[in-house]
């Protein structure tokens, strides 16, 4: 999924053909959320969304994501799981880190995972923007106070 949109970002740039990286936005849109992408994969959840809101960016055509934003909007990363420090958190929650061979730098596995959180913030301001783009001023809205609020959460007690 992360090649795909890769890829795609990669098209975008050295062709005005769209039939391949739209191609690729449906397939992240199938195997996203609600698809076999597990939902304990949260850094992975964010993929689809940002894949359409590049589209949206890089064509300037709405038309697919107003047709996907719906079911954006109902398997959005884990808006559910903000806790009152607006960080999203939960014991079943991992990022994709490699930490094989003694090679994780540090990194600590936790609830709140500061690569899980960096995501879905990410992903909240680009949905956000895009939902600002198709009119969808609540729901647009709703996602920046998330976003507000993971963004203080995670300044106050991920960064160090």
């Amino acid at each position: 999924m992360a090649d795909d949109l890769t890829a795609a970002l990669l098209h975008y740039s050295m062709t005005p053909e769209l039939a391949l990286p739209r191609a690729m936005s449906a397939q992240l849109m199938a195997i996203g959320p609600a698809g076999y992408v597990s939902p304990v994969w949260a850094d992975w959840t964010v993929l689809p969304g940002l894949s359409i809101y590049y589209d949206a960016l890089y064509t300037g055509d709405l038309t697919y994501a107003a047709s996907q934003f719906d079911s954006l909007l109902k398997n959005h990363t884990y808006t559910w799981l903000q806790g009152a420090n607006g960080l999203i958190s939960a014991p079943w929650l991992s990022a994709l880190v490699d930490t094989s061979g003694g090679s994780n730098d540090g990194y600590k596995k936790t609830p709140t995972s500061a690569v899980v959180n960096a995501w879905a913030y990410a992903g909240m301001r680009a949905f956000a923007q895009l939902g600002r783009w198709l009119g969808r001023i609540s729901d647009a809205e709703g996602l920046e106070a998330s976003a507000a609020a993971l963004k203080v959460g995670f300044t106050s007690l991920l960064f160090n």
